[in-house]
């Protein structure tokens, strides 16, 4: 099980952080200004290299769009990122049945997935501190984020 926990200085600002699957594959979610993130999330400048790393990745497929996005709301990173084989979500509140709730919702799966053993080393090294247990993003197309009490 995943812990969460609130990271003040993530306050505002729009991050994108990186997630692996049980089966390996590589994830990017946005924050949408939210500051509730995995523990495993210690710092705002965690992953500027990592994503770097995945920037200048081959694409490795086509990206499907899992929800209808307003053009004004859609980030062209998200469907680049899936092109290159990551699964992207962004965090969003969810006030379907019962109280509102943060989840991760997908924006873009990718029709060949990265897995962690082709990226190079150190962003391996950084990534197996980074696993969702119990989740598989292929068929997660939302995913619960269980707040922890302020």
């Amino acid at each position: 099980m995943t812990t969460w926990r609130f990271l003040e200085d993530a306050g505002g600002w729009d991050l994108i952080w990186f997630a692996v699957d049980d089966d390996g594959h590589v994830a990017a979610v946005t924050t949408a200004g939210f500051t509730l993130l995995p523990d495993f999330v210690t710092s705002i400048d965690l992953f500027n290299d990592l994503f770097d790393v995945v920037e200048k990745l081959p694409g490795r497929g086509n990206a499907r769009a899992m929800q209808d996005l307003d053009e004004a709301l859609r980030y062209d990173s998200w469907e680049d990122l899936a092109v290159r084989g990551l699964y992207t979500y962004d965090m969003e509140q969810d006030d379907g049945d019962g109280p509102t709730r943060l989840v991760l919702r997908a924006v873009y799966f990718p029709s060949t997935a990265l897995h962690l053993i082709d990226l190079p080393q150190n962003a391996r090294d950084l990534l197996e501190a980074c696993r969702l247990p119990g989740v598989l993003f292929a068929s997660t197309p939302v995913l619960r984020v269980d707040e922890p009490p302020r």
